[in-house]
């Protein structure tokens, strides 16, 4: 009896501890196949993905590789460098996470396929046809047609149609994995650009439920940043660094009567851990609408530029070797200049039509840069600076000058710039975005000064909310 009670529990134990062995949720990739997935197969992955959407490359030229500028995302998501392999017209680039693991695949340039009108299953056809020629099992995946992209005086011929292939984990909408996207060219509905993400399926169960996620998430805003009464919806799902799911928090807290933080932060699905965080950053809204259904509108625009928009898709021409290059030039521009427009960019940096474009675009749909129309004109900020219709969302240096001109009263762009310690073209720039937003205005002198609605801005903010610590001890010695 003894033995069969032994027996049994020998047999059991084990069974009851199998489920415990799979709790955690993994990813596991499906594509590409594991032996192209890691550093060490760059070439033979680049060429393969060539060769299967039938592109020309000489095969005794070797790729190179390149340090991409990744800095607007978490450090699990940040490629550490790429492959780029140079065809006949265009590139197949591979870039790889820190961990060796594959992150995404692109190419840009010439392809064999055309669609033949613009109706939606005559692009779901071609669509499906790369995805089966990449050997990408797509059955479960949701089909979406994106819209044309559209900047002012670019020319229609230009211009892409994006369509994209995503299917959801088992956590919910993925943030850069599970997708492909096709960009096809208005013009003869040539496909120009093909890119996919490293495709995964899960393993086992999730330890750490969404909603301890967000219960986490919202003490920590409490606890590091003294947040009021705190709210909080995960929206999406990311593979940190390639090997672990990660939920996508944002938390937000108001600070006033029209405006309010926002708090991201990636937690281990399985652990708990707070992977990374971005924030807290402010908005300040300027709208008759309630904040709470402004925000949540601005939230759901947002999750669906990240979801919709991770693709690199431009026209390759004579200046793609320096795309890498084009695209830092102009981000760095704008962090100079915030509130450039399309003309005033092209022209600055030198480029053409299309490469301008299409690298705002880029910059635009990957989280660099916002956007924001003017009747016919867009004027560009980087991350955090952007504007949008109803809502006014300030950087930093643009609270420093609303609350310099508050503490001194008119100044000269001059005297701003070396209050503030930046160059005057920095500073003609800011000022520019600034009057046009009806916050500052100018003296019949030449000087700058804060308008009505820039008084109600400061006054609506938290006191010293953005101040520079400069301006803070100008005002401070002023009042005593």
């Amino acid at each position: 009896m003894r033995l069969t009670k032994t027996l049994i529990l020998v047999l059991v134990i084990p069974i009851l501890l199998i489920p415990i062995a799979v709790a955690d949720v993994t990813p596991v990739p499906v594509w590409p196949s594991s032996d192209m997935l890691n550093h060490d197969a760059s070439h033979n992955l680049t060429t393969w993905f060539a060769t299967s959407l039938n592109v020309h490359f000489d095969a005794n030229v070797s790729g190179q590789w390149s340090t991409p500028d990744q800095s607007h995302l978490p450090p699990g998501f940040q490629a550490q460098d790429s492959y780029t392999l140079p065809l006949t017209d265009g590139s197949v680039e591979a870039r790889y996470l820190a961990s060796g693991i594959l992150k995404d695949i692109m190419l840009d340039g010439e392809t064999p396929y055309i669609a033949q009108s613009e109706d939606e299953n005559d692009l779901r056809e071609v669509t499906y046809q790369i995805a089966t020629d990449l050997e990408l099992n797509h059955s479960q995946a949701q089909f979406f047609q994106g819209i044309a992209v559209w900047f002012a005086d670019m020319p229609e011929d230009e211009l892409l149609i994006i369509v994209r292939l995503e299917e959801q984990s088992a956590l919910g909408s993925p943030y850069i994995f599970n997708s492909l996207h096709v960009g096809f060219r208005s013009s003869d509905l040539r496909v120009v650009s093909v890119y996919v993400t490293v495709w995964y399926s899960s393993l086992g169960d999730a330890s750490f439920a969404t909603s301890d996620a967000i219960t986490l998430s919202q003490g920590n805003a409490v606890d590091f940043f003294e947040a009021g009464d705190v709210s909080g919806s995960s929206y999406l799902v990311g593979i940190w660094n390639g090997t672990t799911y990660a939920y996508l928090i944002r938390t937000t807290w108001d600070v006033g009567p029209a405006s309010s933080y926002y708090l991201d932060e990636w937690v281990d699905v399985n652990t708990g851990e707070v992977l990374g965080r971005e924030g807290p950053q402010v908005i300040i809204v300027d709208t008759g609408l309630p904040f709470g259904a402004w925000f949540w509108a601005l939230v759901a625009i947002i999750t669906t530029s990240l979801v919709v928009g991770l693709a690199m898709f431009y026209r390759i021409n004579s200046e793609r070797a320096l795309d890498h290059f084009t695209r830092g030039r102009i981000f760095g521009y704008l962090q100079a200049n915030p509130g450039a427009n399309y003309t005033m960019i092209r022209e600055s940096l030198r480029l053409s039509n299309g490469t301008a474009a299409y690298h705002l675009w880029v910059l635009e749909r990957l989280g660099f840069i916002r956007s924001v129309s003017k009747g016919r004109i867009k004027q560009f900020y980087p991350q955090g600076v952007s504007l949008s219709k109803g809502s006014l969302i300030l950087t930093r240096l643009q609270y420093s000058i609303l609350d310099l001109l508050e503490a001194e009263g008119p100044l000269s762009q001059a005297d701003i710039a070396r209050s503030l310690e930046m160059s005057r073209q920095r500073a003609h720039y800011n000022v520019k975005v600034l009057r046009s937003l009806e916050l500052i205005e100018q003296t019949g002198d030449k000087k700058e000064k804060l308008s009505f609605k820039g008084e109600e801005t400061i006054a609506g903010g938290e006191d010293g909310l953005f101040v520079s610590p400069s301006v803070k001890e100008k005002a401070s010695s002023k009042e005593n």
